[in-house]
């Protein structure tokens, strides 16, 4: 696996992994922690994205309140994200993202929540949520776009072994 990239606030962390040309076949995405952790994790596939440069530099931010992230893309790309967020209840994808996974570890305000959703290239795609509850909504989020094969944008395949994952990881109070 390669890291795409990362970002950190306080109380939340989030990772994006990339791993190019997988076995063929099902497989399962496994995540090892050196301590107890509150986490959420998440992984989405995709095809038709180029082996060779599979995907743009990170975009990566952390903040309170609305996450939200200005990706530098093209069309024919496909730019997927992935959020990490404390002190909130739930959240929903912006205008013209497509939710892809979202998992909360609990039921109360200050347990993990993390998501990822993909929404088509353009020169710049602002990729953002609107978070709900009652605390800051503390949240760190990265975005990548990937990159077409032989001018075919990339598609989400729920039924091949990951090609890219996400993990949203909370790292407490």
């Amino acid at each position: 696996l390669t890291r795409i990239g990362m970002a950190t606030s306080s109380k939340t962390h989030v990772e994006m992994w990339a791993l190019q040309a997988p076995a063929a076949g099902s497989a399962n995405v496994v995540v090892t922690l050196t301590a107890a952790e509150n986490v959420v994790a998440g992984a989405t596939t995709f095809f038709g994205v180029d082996p060779t440069t599979p995907y743009g530099a990170a975009t990566t931010g952390s903040g309170s309140g609305d996450p939200s992230l200005s990706v530098a893309s093209d069309a024919g790309e496909l730019v997927v994200d992935a959020v990490a967020d404390r002190d909130v209840d739930s959240e929903t994808v912006g205008a013209g993202q497509t939710d892809q996974w979202m998992y909360k570890n609990g039921t109360g305000s200050s347990d993990a929540w993390g998501g990822s959703s993909t929404e088509p290239g353009a020169a710049t795609v602002n990729m953002s949520w609107t978070t709900t509850g009652g605390g800051a909504g503390e949240w760190a989020a990265v975005a990548a776009s990937l990159k077409p094969w032989i001018n075919t944008a990339p598609v989400l395949d729920s039924g091949r072994s990951p090609a890219m994952d996400s993990v949203a990881e909370d790292a407490g109070s």
